[in-house]
């Protein structure tokens, strides 16, 4: 507001003193030239002002979130729900087949990247259970259970969800509250007694937290 008032100024203060020797023909030519000079100064002020003030205003972080998609065969969707455009966006799913007794490791699936997301735009879906090394790995009816993340290098936050599907069925993901990240290391841990007990396990995450994967129209 101060720089529009201050353009304002000065452009009245230069057309005013500029017309003055039509009105007032006795005012003396410096008074003039000074009047203009001022103006065209206050002008340039404002201008200045105006430039500091757009390079000043606070840069609004990207916030990039993910979700599943399609229930017989999930997929993840990205979706930039900002302002501000997403690079070097990485995302990655960790989870288990509690249907494979003999396998303690995660599923194969490698940690991906996408290049850029503009604002209010969603990328995918990105198929991440027909890969050649996966496919193999999960039949009808296989319970998987694991995580999910999102961030990028300018990210407001690291966003991360459980995610439970049966296979060829459906499933569910839920986001973890603000401040709260998946013990990575005792997850590891903790899938042969998950094998076990997988209600147990999943009784943990709030059903109010959980939504449902469903087919995208």
């Amino acid at each position: 507001m101060l720089d529009r008032a201050i353009a304002i100024l000065g452009v009245g203060l230069a057309l005013i003193l500029g017309l003055a020797p039509f009105q007032w023909k006795s005012l003396p030519r410096w008074l003039r030239r000074l009047g203009i000079g001022a103006g065209v100064a206050l002008i340039l002020v404002a201008m200045v002002l105006l430039l500091r003030g757009e390079a000043e205003q606070p840069v609004v972080p990207p916030d990039v979130t993910l979700r599943f998609v399609y229930r017989r065969n999930p997929a993840v969707l990205l979706l930039n729900q900002s302002k501000t455009v997403a690079r070097e966006i990485k995302w990655s799913v960790i989870v288990w087949n509690l249907d494979l007794p003999d396998r303690n490791d995660p599923l194969p699936i490698p940690v991906a990247l996408f290049d850029f997301l503009r604002t209010d735009e969603a990328g995918g879906p990105e198929g991440v259970f027909t890969t050649p090394t996966v496919a193999p790995l999960v039949q009808a009816g296989n319970r998987l259970v694991g995580y999910a993340s999102v961030t990028c290098p300018d990210c407001a936050r690291v966003r991360q969800y459980w995610v439970y599907i049966v296979w060829g069925e459906g499933g569910w993901f839920a986001e973890l509250p603000v401040g709260q990240f998946v013990d990575v290391s005792e997850l590891f841990k903790s899938v042969p007694g998950i094998k076990k007990s997988p209600d147990t396990w999943l009784a943990q995450i709030p059903n109010g937290t959980r939504v449902p994967i469903e087919d995208r129209h």
